[in-house]
């Protein structure tokens, strides 16, 4: 009686293995936690849905056709970016008509307002689309998520100055400086990578956070 012999691994044959199961994530829509590279892993506790990476726009704009871990993070943002810019145009044929006292300050504050919504929510949405291209795009995207945060707090305030000093158009400019240098100095250092090290951590968050801050000094003004 014979028996079978198992043919011995040899090196060119676990490269072969490993270079099939390596095609087959990559042509996965979703995968697991476990077969992700290690700058998609971000959150052991959900452990399925998430998309490879793909290396392809085509393929990351191509997720939004299929359920996946971003696929509420994106339409989230999405539907609201795209309700923005519809509820601006309607609202401007609508009531810029009906009311002869509207100027043209009165279009620009509202189209702040709209532009920066529809920015931050875009930016938002295109970033939670094209994280699984590769670390470089993802880290590219995160950027883009972080300025257009500053979009959407600046082009709020400016609104909010225009009619809440109406009356005094200096101290309008006085804090539209203001909110526009700190939005600039926010963005920098959200873009820039020599401003992303640890080492600029502690300046990053103070800039946001007075960024942030920087409302209560026009609303405690207004009610003096």
């Amino acid at each position: 009686m014979t028996t079978r012999q198992r043919k011995k691994s040899t090196p060119d044959s676990i490269a072969e293995t490993v270079i099939k199961a390596e095609g087959k994530v990559k042509d996965a829509l979703v995968v697991l936690w476990d077969d992700l590279p290690s700058w998609q892993q971000d959150n052991h506790y959900i452990i399925s849905g998430y998309r490879p990476a793909s290396e392809s726009f085509t393929k990351s704009f191509g997720s939004l056709g299929y359920l996946h871990n971003e696929s509420v993070n994106i339409f989230s943002h999405l539907i609201p970016s795209i309700g923005s810019v519809v509820l601006a145009i309607a609202l401007y044929r609508v009531v810029v008509p009906r009311y002869e006292s509207i100027t043209q300050g009165d279009i620009l504050a509202f189209a702040c307002f709209f532009a920066g919504a529809a920015f931050c929510l875009g930016m938002s949405a295109t970033y939670h689309t094209i994280s699984n291209h590769s670390h470089l795009v993802a880290r590219f995207g995160n950027k883009l998520d972080y300025v257009g945060i500053v979009f959407l707090i600046t082009g709020s305030f400016i609104p909010s100055v225009y009619y809440g000093f109406y009356c005094h158009p200096h101290l309008q400019r006085t804090y539209w400086t203001m909110i526009c240098t700190l939005g600039l100095g926010c963005a920098t250092v959200s873009i820039f990578d020599q401003f992303r090290t640890p080492a600029w951590r502690p300046y990053r968050a103070a800039m946001f956070v007075a960024m942030g801050l920087s409302a209560v000094f026009p609303v405690l003004h207004g009610m003096e």
